[in-house]
């Protein structure tokens, strides 16, 4: 099998080909706009949403505020604010041009390897489906999986002209550029291009030598040298490795000019490394127990879990293709050579497993989304080679059952989960009305998105009484054990934190240290209020997060000075003891 698809398809395939990805993006983007929740942000979307609004103001992540995320999600969206406003909406354009970007990717991945477009086609709509259901918003995960997924095709065309090395040199750029937004992803990224670079050039210097034994005939053409019998002046390896020092170590040492070195270690390494796991570690999913709510219940919900198992299935199922595949090629030539479409079929299914590591520290939906959507294309390729109509109908089946079920357990619940996705309010509007109407609101930065009326009403007090540019402090009810807190008011309110500790998590402002710092903030720029919501204060899941630290401090000082103004649901806004904030006058 010719590994340059380009030169060996004809040109009304190739025009076909890209007629039909076009059409696939167009359809993308057409239905994530119908099909998104109206809600507005949540927690994790307040993260970035903030975080954004932080650094378009001249704020940089790290130094000013704290975050376990990468650089790139609040700068490219603090561009996209200063280019268009700060509204949600905007950014939520940004997160449909990178799910986009993952559908065309996904169709130009598996067009690449199996060699024709209506399986790859099959493939994108299968990714779309998923892609879809998933809510998680401006999530880091989803631009660092995209430029990860491009990493892959450029390795693809990498393999196809051995005597260059410009394709490994924009593999290692992408996979930079996704461990901007998510160093975990990016470093997956590079660990799967590394091993098709060493798989490609393995087998490049054996048909080499090889051919020059005149024994080399019958192996895949795209691993033998290039037309001038010369090596490339830059090697693979060296291209990928420069490629990615580029795209993601220049970013960061311009970064680490301005932000302490110690800070940037805490939020990236520390915290991700010792405290992030053992605080919001979730265990697997049992499935007999899943089967068994959902007879319970008479609900297919319960069972939507289970699709967290299918990414490492298809792993291992293309482990196991991939050994079978090998095992042949040593058979029938001692040099035990493969096509470089193989080893694209290998680095997908690595970086699938790669990415189901996740799944290990948090499993969620919005963990093992991305491990699922990849996992479609090495799945789409195993079902291409089977052969069998009917194993090809059988995941086609098990691919629309998943997003079926994911769409089912899709509402919002309480729990991880449902933090992500607040109530969607306005229940008697239809959602063609929210969309064509569009309708303003007192709150700016929520045109065509809706807020539940607790936190609406304490938007509004905040809108009435607040002074702008006077600082706010959004809290929870208690500060010794924490699960979340309401990010997403600072960045509704157009209201600044008075510290650089703006999103709570457990095992990191419950310690001493920490609120120490946070109450000297406090006290040197007092907040002229003070938002509790008390929802999650009890919430318990099975981690370090359900224990108290013991650390009263910061509970202890806003008791003392602050007291009760307004309520609303969960929601408590405190004003200082003994003054009234000048905009409440």
């Amino acid at each position: 099998m010719t590994t340059d698809l380009r030169a060996a398809t004809p040109p009304r395939a190739r025009r076909t080909a890209v007629a039909v990805g076009l059409l696939l993006a167009v359809l993308s983007l057409v239905l994530q706009a119908a099909l998104m929740q109206r809600g507005a942000a949540g927690y994790d979307e307040g993260l970035i949403l903030y975080g954004a609004a932080r650094v378009a103001r001249g704020e940089l992540p790290y130094r000013d505020f704290w975050s376990m995320y990468g650089p790139g999600s609040f700068f490219v969206i603090a561009g996209f604010f200063q280019a268009f406003g700060e509204t949600q909406a905007v950014a939520r354009g940004f997160d449909m041009l990178c799910r986009t970007a993952i559908v065309w990717l996904v169709f130009a991945l598996v067009a690449r390897v199996v060699g024709g477009w209506r399986a790859a086609a099959l493939a994108a709509l299968c990714a779309l489906g998923l892609l879809v259901v998933a809510a998680a918003y401006e999530f880091p995960v989803y631009p660092a999986f995209a430029l990860s997924l491009l990493a892959l095709l450029c390795v693809s065309r990498a393999m196809a002209t051995p005597g260059r090395a410009i394709g490994w040199f924009a593999a290692g750029l992408a996979a930079g550029l996704a461990a901007t937004f998510r160093h975990d992803l990016g470093s997956y990224a590079l660990a799967a291009c590394a091993y098709a670079c060493w798989a490609s050039r393995a087998l490049a210097a054996q048909a080499t030598g090889l051919a020059a034994g005149g024994a080399g005939a019958g192996l895949a053409p795209a691993l033998a040298p290039g037309p001038t019998g010369r090596a490339p002046r830059l090697g693979p390896g060296i291209a990928l490795a420069v490629g990615f020092v580029l795209a993601f170590g220049v970013p960061m040492a311009a970064l680490l000019q301005h932000v302490p070195l110690a800070d940037a270690f805490e939020n990236l390494v520390r915290i991700p490394a010792l405290v992030y796991g053992p605080n919001r570690h979730l265990p697997f999913p049992q499935p007999l127990a899943a089967l068994r709510e959902a007879v319970a219940l008479g609900s297919v919900k319960p069972l939507a879990a289970l699709a967290y198992y299918a990414p490492m299935g298809i792993a291992i199922a293309a482990a196991l293709a991939s050994w079978r595949v090998r095992r042949g090629a040593r058979r029938a030539a001692p040099a035990g050579a493969v096509s470089a479409q193989q080893i694209g079929f290998e680095t997908a299914a690595l970086l699938t497993a790669l990415f189901c590591l996740k799944a290990w520290v948090r499993i969620g939906s919005i963990h093992v989304m991305p491990a699922l959507v990849l996992a479609v294309v090495p799945g789409a390729i195993l079902a291409v080679r089977s052969g069998s109509r009917a194993w090809q109908a059988l995941a086609v089946a098990a691919v629309v059952a998943v997003v079926g079920v994911r769409l089912v357990a899709a509402s919002p619940s309480a729990g991880a989960e449902g933090v992500a996705a607040p109530t969607q309010g306005a229940a008697t509007a239809s959602a063609l009305s929210r969309w064509v109407g569009c309708e303003p609101t007192r709150i700016a930065r929520l045109r065509c998105f809706h807020i539940d009326p607790a936190r609406a009403a304490v938007l509004d007090f905040l809108d009435r009484h607040a002074v702008p540019d006077v600082p706010i402090y959004v809290g929870a009810g208690r500060h010794d054990k924490l699960f979340v807190n309401d990010v997403e008011l600072y960045f509704f309110s157009g209201l600044p934190a008075p510290t650089r500790w703006h999103d709570l998590h457990p095992g990191v402002q419950t310690t001493l240290a920490v609120q120490t710092e946070m109450v000297a903030a406090l006290r040197a720029r007092p907040p002229q209020f003070v938002v509790v919501n008390t929802r999650w204060d009890d919430y318990v899941e099975p981690n370090d997060s359900a224990r108290s630290s013991g650390v009263t401090l910061l509970d202890d000082y806003l008791r003392a000075h602050y007291e009760p103004v307004f309520r609303s649901g969960s929601f408590t806004v405190s004003k200082p003891r003994g003054a009234v904030p000048e905009g409440a006058r």
